[in-house]
């Protein structure tokens, strides 16, 4: 009998390394798939923020506001505050899209092309006019974004 047991054991040795192995592959596999499922929702997320970006913008005259600004006409207060508002919805986009970029969540290619975007930002006559900068907090992330807004923006 104890010799029919040691027969056996590297059979049982190796079923289970096999098993240990397929469970690895099993687990590789889902990672792959949450982290594209992942990307696929920040993806949607991102276009929806893009979609509300329109919607605050027209809804708050934007466009005209920028020609105004543009020709140096005075803003109102309430005009002010209204674009005001837009910037900072724009600036936490960025910050969001800034944060998914350092997670490893958003490719560096979107990131790099909605650098551009900050910068086109930058150059608004509306944008400078309001002087809508973010301002930072104590986290070292927001401090890290205000420098990257400031740069490009200074």
């Amino acid at each position: 009998m104890p010799m029919n047991i040691d027969r056996l054991n590297p059979w049982l040795s190796l079923i289970a390394n096999l098993g240990v192995l397929i469970g690895i592959i099993v687990v590789a596999v889902e990672l792959q798939q949450t982290q594209t499922a992942m990307q696929a929702d920040t993806s949607t997320v991102r276009a929806q923020m893009a979609i509300e970006h329109q919607n605050i913008s027209r809804a708050n005259n934007l466009p005209e506001l920028r020609i105004k600004a543009a020709k140096g006409d005075e803003l109102s207060a309430e005009e002010i505050t209204r674009a005001k508002e837009w910037y900072d919805f724009m600036l936490r986009y960025f910050e969001n899209l800034h944060y998914q970029n350092e997670l490893g969540v958003l490719d560096n290619e979107i990131w790099r092309a909605n650098l551009n975007a900050i910068e086109g930002l930058c150059n608004d006559p509306l944008f400078q006019f309001t002087h809508a900068w973010p301002s930072s907090n104590s986290t070292r992330f927001r401090e890290s974004f205000v420098d990257l807004v400031l740069s490009p923006c200074g």
